[in-house]
């Protein structure tokens, strides 16, 4: 009940920020449909780096980028120079977002989300998602790293509009599963050695390839889908 409940409260969240815009300027369907795909992903590298609390990691994920959504309603006119700049000058968004607003979706959407009174795990790692800035002490480490990475991996596909994410992860899995089995017996043997810490960044990483060759895998008879670079996406995300 408590994981169900904060994927509802997610869902309630983005669909009232939703009603607010008309989003001339912003797709929220692509939005949408990025965020339910990052949150798939974090719970398959959740499940490989055996993280305990997959309902919370879904949440958080599937809530990364709220700050956009928050800048494309509340900022409209700023949001339609990020664009532009953002296509002028070749940066990332965030970027344009500190050059125009001198503040970044991540830390708006943390802030969002504080006032809500999201737990602040979640709100954590929200804002540190889309850097490589230290993850402060006491902060949930595991969560914002892998939230990080399924952020990063998301990023690198252009998903296409009709994408059905049930049978989709259902697939990695298939594809995942034996993968998974045979590289946690060696990173249970390497954690003694190292202590859980100190590799989870090399575990994480590990992960991320085996679902970056699963999702090209599953994908690679569908021609809609491809592998693109950041720069290369759509204006409107």
């Amino acid at each position: 009940y408590s994981k169900m409940k904060q994927i509802l409260s997610a869902s309630v969240i983005m669909r009232n920020f939703a009603k607010q815009s008309d989003f001339d300027y912003f797709s929220f369907e692509k939005f949408n449909r990025q965020g339910h795909f990052s949150a798939v992903i974090a719970t398959i590298l959740g499940k490989i780096t055996e993280y305990s609390d997959s309902g919370e990691l879904y949440t958080a994920a599937l809530l990364l980028n709220i700050g956009k959504l928050v800048i494309a309603i509340h900022f409209t006119e700023e949001h339609k120079k990020i664009i532009e700049l953002k296509k002028l000058k070749g940066i990332s968004t965030s970027v344009a977002e500190e050059e125009i607003i001198g503040i970044s979706h991540p830390h708006i959407g943390a802030l969002a989300l504080e006032h809500l009174k999201i737990p602040s795990d979640i709100c954590d790692a929200v804002r540190y998602h889309d850097t490589d800035w230290p993850i402060p002490k006491g902060a949930n480490y595991q969560m914002i790293m892998i939230c990080r990475e399924s952020s990063r991996i998301v990023d690198k596909f252009k998903l296409p509009n009709n994408i059905n994410l049930a049978e989709t992860k259902r697939q990695l899995q298939l594809f995942i599963e034996q993968s998974r089995k045979d590289y946690q017996k060696n990173v249970r043997v390497q954690i003694r050695a190292a202590g859980y810490e100190k590799f989870f960044p090399e575990l994480l990483k590990e992960a991320s390839n085996i679902v970056v060759k699963g999702m090209e895998e599953v994908f690679k008879k569908r021609p809609r889908l491809s592998v693109i670079s950041k720069n290369q996406e759509d204006s409107s995300a």
